[in-house]
């Protein structure tokens, strides 16, 4: 396909859609006559299109590619028609237009709220022919229409402990158990040795499984909740019929087991009066299609044990996290794509984790034993479980988190760092030359270099201190009430790095009632648990700071900010916008394009354990760090970039960089960016030897 040829007609046929309009829209046309020959459903893997429904016009069988060139257009929301004039001669899709007669494509890209990251859409065939809609045309509108309403998890079955009960140690809980809950995990722990099944071979319960256990008991009894378990179990039964099972529906062995957890859940309820359910989660809908057992045998065993199932039992399976008529293998993509990786990351991890391996070669070797799966399909297939796994393992409603117990390592001294002589390092986050690509950037970073502090401190302590404390302060530094803890949470971790990093700045001070920092250099005391714990953070460094975090519809919102020196952009205006809006109204360059879906998948699964950096640059005409004023003042801020005053003289022109470090922080969930700018006039980059 010629697509630098390529001319995308507008969407003017009666019938049709425009983007902004909504699949109710498109539902409106049911039972109308309509010119179309054939209509199904698409949505994206791994930037290729993919047609969700099967059932074909001549020439294909099943699963159709088509037209990645046309995937920007998709990405940015924007519905078109495809006619084979627009087709180069040599284009498969052109002789698949004339085999099956058709005039024209409709595409029309659905987005989900609450999963931003998948995109889907309507497609629809089109010819000269009019005809009533089919029954199967009306289905598959109404899985549109499921699939732009459908909720991932269900919100019921998650509990969630108290934040602070939940980010206690092993060591901390013991010390808060009283005498009788001591003994009431006891006595729980006597009940479940009674129904646990003992492993003939590194049975693991005496020497790491018990005490594993009695800590996640006791974080529910100190806190008085119902305690929560949970069962990965009943898949499906096996297609091995001559030495496993003798049919598809659960028998005997399925029955008792229920029976058995429900009895141990009200046992437990007699000892401990807020009681007990136990979650039994089913990943045959997860699995099922690489053994291959068929949907509508996993749909009726699945059912059959729900009509097991006893009083203190729930069920949960990828069905219930999606919409009744949702396709089954759009469930099983919508997973990976919002929680999982890639085979690449798979077989990293297989490397580094040795649990991750011996988890995979127990998959494996059920494949090859269950169905008789040779060595190399059975290597391929049980990556692909592996990703499907992970990504399950990892579905929690948006805008929850569970405090993880988590310390960043602690850095030790910068060797020889001095407040007077320690330059800033010379970032350069470009290449000389024609190739330029646009990506996201982002890269390990080591935790010793989280913050770096050099020669220029006290200026910009000084510049901080006036504006954090000037008229325009409230407007700098702003946290909604719900980013208070994680705003505490930033100044801790902060004030904990800097007095281990750079100790002849930096030290604690001890009150009887309270900790501070102080800054050996200035003398000044900073309390830790302050009224605005984000400003008095980003006073001791030379960073801006962010909090980021989820919001229930799965975006990511800027909740919290001290950004004394934005250079080009206001916190005002930004303020509790999700990141995606907050690139889009700023006109990021090729941001829906190429960064959007990255950036969102990224977010989505950035843990605690690993922090992250990445870097950009710009060009300012005029030497102010913390506003530019020539694009206007920052009090009305009615300009922009590209009204810049033209032609400065060469000593005014500044190249302007960021340091942008990202971390999830372990208690609240937050995602913390810290913000150093780098600022220095062009002419002494001119002067450096790596500049050709």
């Amino acid at each position: 396909m010629d697509g630098s040829a390529l001319e995308l007609k507008p969407c003017s046929h009666p019938l049709l859609v425009t983007a902004h309009e909504t699949v109710q829209n498109i539902l409106e046309h049911v039972g109308k006559k309509a010119a179309v020959q054939r209509c199904s459903l698409f949505h994206i893997i791994e930037s290729r299109w993919i047609v969700v429904e099967h059932q074909w016009p001549q020439g294909n069988d099943g699963q159709w590619f088509i037209f990645p060139t046309y995937l920007s257009h998709v990405r940015k929301d924007t519905a078109f028609v495809v006619t084979h004039d627009v087709l180069s001669n040599s284009s498969t899709d052109l002789e698949f237009f004339k085999v099956n007669g058709i005039a024209s494509l409709l595409l029309v890209p659905i987005r989900n709220p609450k999963a931003p990251s998948i995109v889907i859409g309507f497609l629809s065939f089109t010819s000269n022919v009019p005809r009533e809609w089919t029954p199967g045309d009306m289905v598959l509108l109404e899985m549109a229409r499921d699939l732009v309403s459908a909720t991932l998890c269900h919100p019921d079955i998650f509990i969630n402990l108290d934040h602070e009960i939940a980010h206690l140690s092993a060591t901390e809980v013991e010390a808060r158990l009283s005498d009788e809950q001591h003994a009431t995990v006891d006595r729980i722990v006597v009940l479940f040795e009674k129904m646990r099944r003992q492993s003939k071979i590194k049975d693991l319960w005496v020497s790491l499984g018990m005490s594993a256990f009695k800590y996640k008991l006791a974080r529910f009894i100190i806190s008085n909740q119902t305690i929560a378990m949970a069962l990965p179990a009943f898949p499906f039964k096996s297609r091995n019929t001559n030495s496993n099972v003798i049919g598809t529906l659960p028998d005997m062995g399925e029955a008792l087991a229920l029976a058995n957890l429900n009895s141990f859940a009200l046992q437990v309820s007699e000892v401990y009066p807020p009681g007990c359910k136990i979650l039994v989660v089913s990943d045959g809908r997860v699995f099922n299609d690489l053994y291959p057992v068929s949907d509508v045998a996993v749909s009726v065993y699945t059912r059959y044990i729900h009509s097991l199932g006893q009083g203190q039992l729930q069920f949960i399976g990828l069905d219930q996290m999606f919409s009744s008529s949702t396709e089954n293998q759009f469930k099983r993509d919508a997973i990976v794509q919002l929680y999982g990786g890639n085979v690449e990351s798979v077989n990293r991890k297989l490397k580094e984790d040795a649990h991750f391996h011996q988890v995979y070669i127990a998959f494996k070797m059920h494949l090859r034993k269950d169905i008789g799966e040779l060595r190399r399909s059975a290597a391929e297939k049980a990556k692909i479980m592996m990703m499907r796994n992970e990504s399950y393992s990892e579905l929690k409603p948006f805008g929850t988190w569970t405090p993880v117990d988590f310390l960043a390592p602690i850095p030790p001294a910068y060797p020889n760092w001095s407040i007077e002589t320690t330059n800033p390092l010379p970032y350069r986050p470009f290449k000389y030359g024609s190739d330029y690509f646009v990506t996201t950037g982002i890269r390990r970073l080591d935790w010793d270099d989280w913050i770096e502090l050099d020669n220029q401190w006290i200026r910009y302590q000084n510049i901080k201190l006036a504006r954090l404390f000037g008229e325009r302060a409230s407007r700098l530094c702003m946290t909604v009430p719900e980013a208070c803890d994680a705003a505490l949470e930033t100044m801790e971790s902060v004030s904990e790095y800097l007095v281990c990093r750079y100790p002849s700045l930096f030290q604690f001070k001890y009150s009887a009632t309270q900790k501070q920092i102080q800054i050996k250099a200035t003398g000044e005391v900073y309390r830790i648990h302050s009224d605005d714990p984000l400003k008095y953070a980003a006073l001791l460094i030379q960073d801006d700071l962010a909090l980021v975090i989820e919001g229930v519809d799965g975006q990511h919102y800027l909740m919290a900010g001290a950004i004394p020196l934005p250079g080009f952009w206001r916190l005002e205006d930004k303020f509790n916008m999700s990141l995606t809006e907050i690139h889009t109204t700023g006109n990021v360059s090729q941001f829906r394009e190429k960064l959007q879906e990255g950036m969102e998948r990224f977010f989505q699964k950035m843990t605690s354990v690993k922090a992250f950096v990445r870097y950009n640059y710009s060009i300012q005409t005029d030497g102010e760090l913390t506003w530019s004023s020539s694009i206007g003042s920052e009090e009305t801020f009615g300009r922009g970039r590209k009204d810049a005053r033209s032609n400065p003289c060469i000593e005014n022109i500044h190249f302007r960089s960021e340091r942008q470090a990202l971390r999830r922080l372990p208690r609240s969930g937050a995602i913390l960016f810290t913000v150093r700018t780098y600022f220095l006039p062009i002419i002494d980059i001119s002067q450096e030897l790596s500049v050709p």
